[in-house]
This record gives C-alpha cells, sequence and structure tokens, in this order.
C-alpha cells in the first residue's frame, strides 16, 4: 500500500501505485467490484475519513460494451468530480491500467458511463 496524504489522492501516480499492489488481471468482469472494494479498504487504512464513494451503474447493451455493469470510486473536490476507476479499460481499451482524474479531463466514452444514472424501479 502507498503510503498517502488526502493531497494525493488527486495524483494519477498514486493510484496507479495502489493498483500495481492488487490482485487485478486482464479486464474481465466482476474486477471493477473487486478492484473498488480493495482500493477503498487501502483508503481507509490510509485514512478512515477518506472522501471517496463507491458508484454503480447499469451500462445499456446498445452501448457495445463487455460489462452489463461498471463501479468505480469518485469524489466531489472543489466543485469537481474526481474519478478512480481502476478497471476503465473494461469501457475504453485506452485505459487498460484506470483512468484517474477530474470530470474535464475524461474522454466522451468513458464520461457517459460516470454520468449515467441508473433508472428507477
Amino acid at each position: 500500500m502507498p503510503a498517502a496524504t488526502s493531497k494525493e489522492w488527486f495524483n494519477q501516480e498514486f493510484w496507479i501505485e495502489l493498483r500495481k499492489g492488487m490482485g487485478i488481471e486482464g479486464l474481465g468482469r466482476g474486477q471493477c467490484t473487486v478492484w473498488c472494494k480493495e482500493a477503498l479498504a487501502q483508503l481507509i487504512d490510509i485514512e478512515k475519513s477518506h472522501p471517496f464513494l463507491g458508484m454503480m451503474t447499469k451500462i445499456p447493451t446498445n452501448w457495445g460494451v463487455e460489462v452489463s455493469a461498471h463501479y468505480w470510486l469518485e469524489c466531489d473536490n472543489d466543485s469537481s468530480r474526481y474519478i478512480a476507476d481502476g478497471t476503465a479499460g473494461q469501457i475504453n481499451r485506452n485505459y487498460r491500467n484506470g483512468f484517474y482524474g477530474f470530470v474535464h479531463k475524461i474522454p466522451s466514452s468513458l464520461l457517459r458511463v460516470y454520468n449515467n444514472k441508473p433508472s428507477r424501479s
């Protein structure tokens, strides 16, 4: 587990190092839930009151993505959302090691996932 301060939580290198220490292999189904659980556990070890929340959305079949749902971490920071998604490669293969950054830097293929709100039943 990398040593970190809360300022480093908004640093891509922090998340890449965190991911390297996990048992995530490939981009298969269920990897996003494993990544989120492991990342949240490590954040709690660093600081119990960390600001990240686990998020989830369903993925419409007509999006041409191989998964039906996706999980990631995010938090609001000074009126901007920060996304930490260690398995973003499930959605966009250019991000095989994840996407870590603020909303204004997110490619549209990922942004539509992070902005997708599940329908209410």
